[in-house]
């Protein structure tokens, strides 16, 4: 075999009909001239220490921290143990997720095809060397740059340029690693390590993005807004939407089983097998040599695609929720609308044949057709994107190349492990054991996250208003009625305790709403009141001569009441779990303040500031009920402040959970 001098590394032209030897490829390996450790399925574990290290709040929380140490008031160093263990968590969960991920990405990953010693193999991607030759057909992704040898295909190369045109070659011609072969079939020889090949150079410019796979569960990484970045497709494409979910499905994927086909003979002829969902291939049987009399039918072969077991459960489950099913095929419309059928899709007889159909026309047709046949790559993406503009949220599944495009316009796009290696990687979720009845599990997963979520949030957004409101009335009313030590007892108990057990609480109640409306309806009561209430005890501390420590005392009770009110009507309906956080967040605040006060900084309160302070925080309690009430049946405050600011932001406040 002729190699090439400057790197021992077989030629373009020479041995390609066998490839590289096992031991020529052992030798090039050993000189790291393959793709090992080239793989990036996430993050890396410095990445990750980085992003939770060096954040804004972080910082913030740091400088404070030197600051308190500069006083020498050591007490007031409490908050940053919430800090660190916010921080510690954090790490710890995303990195046992990556742990996770990368392990149901190497049961799912495809290992590629290559040519050693004249016979087909296949390796593992990081197991292929420079000089190997690369065998690629319809539906495969390049697994590096190379150049083709034989052979001649359509290749998709938009991860790279953006572009979706097809771009064809032959031999001579430069394959791009990363690019998926739409049709045809190719070898080609190795000619990069993935390290230098064009996409690889562009992978630091890209968002790292980590496909979901079921089973594989990813952590929440200590803030509200970052907590649910990976969770968000799922609940928000999957039909928890009262108005405008679409389930958008290829039959072939999520509906058909794959085992072994089976046959029936019919000696039945004419049937219209066709809309029986039935392919008839007719084949004129003559003996060898020449045909004897007339030609004359003597059988047909019936082939039926075999319906999953759990195909009908799993559509009549998104049914019930209230998901648009619409199913897309490039078979005949008849076909596909009497498989739908069998699974269940309501309105399966609204077939519509697109081949003959502009894209004007198919969009069109959405808002009266369930099944759609005779559709191409774009139709599919016309399709889902005529969905769209009507304002639904569109989830589409499928594992074949002709789905690449609409998959990718999707706002979830579902694939399985035996897909096509195209689809896989431009899917969001992957779905390990080909199992589409996982979906509904996918559905309760993200539910329990938005509406756990949801309610945490609240809890989080009331000290952040009331703080802001309090720190403007202490510029006229000076001075600031807490010392951080008094506010870390408070927000662990009030807010700290609840949304972490909360957040444990299976939820799988519908998702109704915009995240930021449920969100503001239940902290801004909340916040207000207690607002008010810190201005009455503000104001009453100039009147009764109270020392800062009393005033501290009564304004910790004041946001105290306030808080527990607010997680009292949080954990309603009651149950045991939520009966004993109550009890937990009256102890942690009661025994916190009674047992430590010197720690604290708290007075015993006179006569007076008892009757105040009961007055106070009966009338707060009272007035956070109806205000509570009357914002989650109304909202036209929270709607405001949402109005308000999308203004600020160009519309970019309306959070990931709208139904």
């Amino acid at each position: 075999m002729t190699t090439n001098q400057s790197n021992g590394v077989p030629r373009a032209g020479a041995g390609a009909e066998r490839g590289l030897s096992w031991e020529e490829a052992r030798r090039l390996e050993a000189q790291g001239k393959s793709n090992a450790g080239t793989t990036v399925r996430t993050r890396s574990v410095r990445q990750i220490v980085t992003e939770h290290l060096l954040t804004t709040f972080n910082c913030i929380n740091l400088i404070m921290a030197l600051l308190v140490a500069v006083t020498g008031e050591w007490r007031n160093l409490l908050f940053m143990g919430v800090v660190l263990s916010n921080l510690a968590i954090g790490i710890l969960q995303e990195l046992r997720a990556k742990r996770m991920v990368d392990r149901l990405s190497i049961l799912t990953d495809q290992p590629a095809r290559i040519l050693r010693d004249g016979e087909e193999a296949r390796v593992p991607r990081e197991g292929i060397v420079l000089g190997d030759v690369i065998l690629v057909s319809h539906g495969d992704q390049v697994p590096a740059d190379s150049t083709v040898l034989w052979g001649a295909a359509s290749v998709d190369e938009s991860l790279l340029t953006g572009e979706s045109r097809l771009v064809p070659k032959a031999a001579g011609d430069e394959l791009v690693g990363g690019s998926f072969v739409v049709s045809g079939s190719l070898g080609a020889r190795e000619a990069r390590r993935r390290r230098g090949r064009p996409l690889e150079l562009r992978r630091p410019e890209r968002d790292q993005r980590c496909r979901l796979r079921l089973g594989g569960r990813r952590g929440g990484r200590g803030g509200a807004r970052r907590a649910l970045g990976p969770l968000r497709l799922v609940p928000q494409a999957l039909g928890l939407r009262p108005r405008g979910r679409r389930g958008l499905r290829d039959r072939r994927g999520p509906l058909r089983a794959r085992p072994g086909a089976r046959c029936r003979a019919r000696r039945r002829a004419g049937r219209p097998h066709g809309a029986r969902a039935r392919r008839v291939l007719l084949r004129r049987l003559r003996r060898a040599g020449l045909p004897v009399g007339e030609p004359r039918l003597l059988g047909q072969v019936v082939l039926r695609d075999e319906l999953r077991p759990s195909a009908a459960d799993t559509m009549s489950y998104f049914v019930a929720q209230g998901v648009e099913l619409i199913v897309i095929s490039g078979d005949d419309a008849a076909t596909a609308s009497a498989i739908a059928a069998r699974a269940g899709v309501p309105r399966a007889g609204a077939a519509v044949d697109a081949s003959g159909l502009d894209d004007e026309t198919l969009a069109r047709s959405v808002r009266s057709g369930r099944v759609f046949g005779r559709v191409t790559p774009e139709q599919k993406r016309t399709l889902v994107r005529a969905l769209q503009a009507e304002g639904g949220t569109v989830a589409m599944t499928g594992d074949g190349v002709n789905d690449i495009l609409a998959l990718r316009a999707a706002d979830c796009s579902v694939s399985f492990a035996c897909a096509s290696d195209a689809a896989r990687n431009v899917s969001d979720l992957v779905l390990a054991d080909d199992d589409f009845s996982h979906m509904p599990e996918v559905v309760a997963e993200g539910r329990r996250s938005i509406n756990n979520l949801q309610r945490s949030a609240s809890l989080f957004l009331v000290k952040t208003v009331f703080s802001t409101v309090v720190a403007a009335l202490c510029v006229v009313l000076p001075p600031y009625p807490f010392i951080p030590v008094q506010m870390s007892l408070v927000s662990t108990a009030v807010i700290g305790i609840p949304s972490f057990v909360l957040a444990l609480e299976p939820n799988h109640d519908r998702v109704s709403g915009r995240f930021l409306d449920n969100v503001l309806r239940r902290s801004l009561p909340a916040a207000a009141v207690i607002s008010l209430g810190l201005l009455v005890a503000l104001l009453s501390r100039g009147i009764d001569q109270m020392s800062f420590s009393e005033s501290s005392a009564m304004c910790m009770a004041i946001v105290s009441v306030v808080g527990f009110a607010l997680v009292w009507l949080i954990c309603h309906p009651l149950n045991g779990l939520r009966v004993a956080l109550l009890a937990l967040v009256v102890v942690v605040v009661a025994g916190g303040s009674l047992a430590f006060p010197d720690f604290y900084r708290l007075s015993p309160p006179s006569p007076a500031m008892l009757i105040v302070l009961g007055a106070i925080s009966l009338a707060s309690w009272r007035l956070f009920g109806r205000l509570f009430e009357r914002s989650c049946s109304d909202g036209r405050v929270a709607g405001a402040v949402v109005r308000l600011m999308d203004r600020m932001t160009g519309g970019s406040s309306h959070g990931f959970a709208e139904d």
